[in-house]
């Protein structure tokens, strides 16, 4: 997202000074690495300014609404303020990366939401509380955003966006025997059960997208049946993820990254630098002056 290299030079400058320990446990059920490292920022680059400082504690509400079976998840809290700083200080130190940090950021939506969506406005109001995003080695995605109150509405809103700019890769194959590709709309089907609205995105009878709308939340995901066992747990009907592998880990972090590395697709950069482990546990937690980090490494058996 940097536009050009004395930019990523001048964004590197902010991290003058790292410090940190290593401790190795090897248990029954095999061994594993931990680490804990603080990475320094010279705020005099940042005009005394605080490198970030979150609002409100990462409480790791939505992750019991989780599953275990993804190659890659994060969780963390407030998104909208952290992406917000990025921008900040990129156009603090060139004004023409914060120009570009932007303009992606939109290009990478427009396939979602249409070419003249912004994300600042219409999209990042909605990450200003707890956000989870997971990945499997299927393909399939997991989104899930708290919600405050009327916020609902402007989820509606960008549900109707995705109907009018959504559309889906199909193939078949014409008289001639050639695959052809085609994009096609999805139509919008409405399931309402209580205070639960699931807006299903269909392409030939088959749920290709799922929008699920709760009080206080709202899900996404391109796996119906992802969607469900999300929502599930959300209300209570089934027993919450067991996190245990994360104990020592969380308390106090603003944010967690888990990598099941056997998951990762086979041929991913990140698989061959890290195939050997079983899982990559990190949490952070930003301060006014860097940010320190807690990393599990655990080997495979």
């Amino acid at each position: 997202f940097v536009s050009d290299f004395g930019s990523a030079s001048a964004l590197l400058e902010l991290f003058p000074s790292m410090g940190g320990v290593l401790q190795y446990q090897k248990l029954e059920e095999g061994s594993t690495l931990l680490s804990e490292s603080f990475l320094g920022v010279d705020k005099a680059l940042l005009g005394g300014a605080a490198f970030y400082h979150p609002s409100a504690p990462y409480e790791q509400k939505l992750l019991p609404w989780t599953s275990d079976g993804f190659a890659w998840e994060w969780g963390g809290q407030n998104l909208s303020a952290q992406w917000s700083r990025i921008d900040e200080i990129l156009s603090s130190l060139s004004p023409s990366s914060g120009v570009v940090w932007e303009a992606q950021t939109n290009a990478a939506l427009t396939e979602w939401f249409g070419s003249n969506f912004d994300f600042k406005t219409e999209l990042a109001p909605l990450f200003d509380q707890e956000q989870y995003f997971g990945f499997t080695p299927e393909g399939n995605f997991l989104f899930i955003a708290e919600l405050e109150a009327g916020e609902a509405k402007q989820v509606d809103a960008l549900k109707d966006r995705l109907a009018q700019h959504l559309t889906f890769n199909l193939t078949h194959t014409n008289e001639k025997g050639e695959v052809v590709a085609e994009q096609v709309k999805p139509s919008v089907e409405l399931v309402k059960q209580n205070e639960t609205v699931t807006y299903e995105f269909k392409v030939n009878g088959e749920a290709k997208l799922s929008l699920v709308l709760l009080n206080d939340a709202v899900i996404l995901s391109n796996s119906s049946e992802l969607a469900l066992s999300t929502l599930d747990k959300a209300l209570g009907h089934s027993e919450g993820r067991n996190l245990q592998e994360l104990e020592g880990l969380l308390p106090g972090s603003d944010e967690v990254l888990i990598l099941h590395c056997p998951l990762l697709p086979d041929g991913n950069i990140l698989k061959t630098l890290v195939g050997g482990f079983e899982s990559i546990l990190t949490t952070r937690k930003l301060f006014d002056d860097g940010v320190f980090t807690r990393t599990a490494l655990k080997a495979q058996l």
